[in-house]
């Protein structure tokens, strides 16, 4: 299983284009407030359904303060690890604010997040 992580944006392509170009099973949309009242997340979420892509919105995410954002980040990828523990994890950090996109490459890319605890 692939799993896209993608931080919502304004620019919608910014997140399609990865999706489908990975053929991602699923899509983890991670969207700030302000994205959620724009409504943007819904929007990717109906567009890559008709492409038979399953999404997950993942709320609340902070858009400044990178200790907050590192640490929303490892609940993000703890989530899905424990949802799908065998699943390969790829993150678009196309999207989002440059500051979320360096906290969010910064938990991903950790070799530390493949060790588990027994």
């Amino acid at each position: 299983m692939l799993i896209l992580v993608a931080l919502v944006s304004d620019q919608s392509i910014l997140n399609l284009i990865p999706a489908l170009m990975e053929r991602a099973d699923r899509v983890y949309l991670v969207a700030t407030d302000a994205m959620q009242r724009k409504g943007m997340p819904r929007r990717l979420e109906g567009i890559l359904d008709k492409y038979g892509i399953r999404t997950e919105t993942v709320t609340d995410n902070p858009d400044a303060g990178l200790a907050m954002i590192l640490e929303f980040a490892g609940r993000v990828i703890t989530r899905i690890q424990q949802s799908d523990p065998t699943a390969q994890i790829v993150q678009n950090a196309t999207g989002g604010k440059k500051l979320m996109a360096l906290g969010f490459v910064e938990v991903f890319s950790s070799p530390l997040r493949f060790f588990r605890a027994p």
